[in-house]
């Protein structure tokens, strides 16, 4: 799985690109990758050299957006969300959360998961193929209950009201910690 490159002029859809993501032009007419919308070129001949490198992580952002595109609406037309990431990075740390709550929508893909009688944990990733874990530790047995079946590998997961915890600064180590089924979106 391929990270998103640092050269890439634009880190969201609908950005604007100034520079060709292939030569770094900035003199140029620049037209979109019509998969990912996210990459621009100058022209064929940039596309189709720098189409190895794009190639994994324009596949990445496809699937990510897929997923965006399944989350229920009435999720999306909250009036404190302004959007969708798919960054672990976009997810406050708890000191801002308490502040200033969640903005944006984060979407993760599940990549592995240990079940517990009390709790679950499963290991998620993003589209920048950041790690972190999510912790479900429910007070009411029954949301624990059926859980196991939505937890499966590949899953898509949207955040909608969870910090990111720092478990320790010298490790650079992080979880999310879900306490009700509030805080979370299983992506069908």
């Amino acid at each position: 799985m391929a990270t998103l490159p640092t050269e890439f002029p634009a880190t969201r859809q609908g950005a604007r690109v100034t520079s060709c993501t292939g030569c770094s032009n900035e003199n140029a007419e620049l037209k979109r990758c019509t998969r990912c919308l996210l990459a621009a070129y100058c022209n064929r001949e940039c596309q189709r050299k720098d189409f190895r490198r794009h190639k994994t992580t324009c596949g990445e952002i496809v699937k990510f957006n897929a997923a965006r595109d399944k989350i229920d609406p009435v999720y999306l037309r909250n009036p404190f969300f302004m959007g969708v990431s798919y960054c672990i990075g976009s997810l406050p740390e708890t000191s801002h959360f308490n502040f200033l709550g969640q903005r944006l929508i984060v979407v993760v893909e599940i990549i592995g998961r240990v079940l517990y009688e009390n709790s679950s944990t499963v290991k998620v990733r993003d589209v920048t193929n950041q790690f972190t874990h999510i912790i479900f530790k429910f007070k009411d047995t029954d949301e624990m209950a059926g859980l196991e079946y939505k937890l499966r590998l590949g899953t898509y997961v949207a955040i909608l009201q969870a910090p990111l915890r720092i478990s320790s600064y010298v490790n650079k180590t992080t979880d999310i910690l879900i306490e009700s089924l509030s805080q979370i979106y299983f992506i069908p």
